[in-house]
């Protein structure tokens, strides 16, 4: 298991107890969602990149019931809690990992909701989420971006959990090295 796998997974236990109702009240999932509304068609596929328990997914079936959603996770155990939620019984949830994942299939829609900020290098997330779009495809990438032209990486310590080691996460990319990335993707 590499180290940043296991950081991901001891830093779960926020997502694990919040209920997937209060996420309706989510700015940052209702300001997505809303973006979102311009170009989601009456039918297509969306895949929810680092789903986590499918929250997102969740608060977008009921706007959208004719999309078919996949999402996947590095968490077992998030992955787990999404398959148990009724409301998601219809959705394919699968482990995987956001720095190696081919699902052999393209997507109309994908969605990153935070995702980024958790690695040190987001060009191969990033290419990957490309990758998995169909041809005219839309990419929705949801994170802390800075307008300056400065790439900062974070290190933390959840104490929280009591954490002893420093973790990779809360990493902010400025929209230049996105814009950059993706045009060469």
């Amino acid at each position: 298991m590499k180290v940043w796998e296991k950081n991901i997974n001891r830093s779960i236990a926020t997502y694990k107890k919040g209920s997937y109702e209060e996420y309706k009240s989510y700015e940052r999932f209702k300001f997505v969602k809303k973006i979102m509304e311009k170009k989601l068609k009456a039918t297509g596929d969306l895949l929810d990149i680092g789903c986590a328990k499918g929250e997102f997914i969740w608060l977008l079936k009921d706007s959208f019931p004719k999309i078919s959603f996949t999402g996947f996770d590095l968490s077992d155990e998030l992955i787990t809690l999404a398959k148990s939620q009724p409301d998601l019984s219809d959705v394919t949830f699968l482990k995987a990992d956001v720095q190696n994942f081919d699902l052999k299939r393209k997507f109309d829609f994908a969605s990153m909701m935070g995702v980024l900020s958790m690695f040190d290098d987001f060009k191969k997330p990033l290419r990957l989420m490309v990758k998995h779009l169909k041809k005219g495809g839309w990419g929705y990438i949801f994170g802390i971006f800075s307008e300056d032209d400065v790439d900062v990486l974070v290190r933390f310590r959840n104490n929280y959990l009591g954490s002893k080691i420093w973790e990779s996460g809360y990493n902010m990319f400025c929209r230049s090295s996105i814009k950059k990335e993706l045009s060469t993707s």
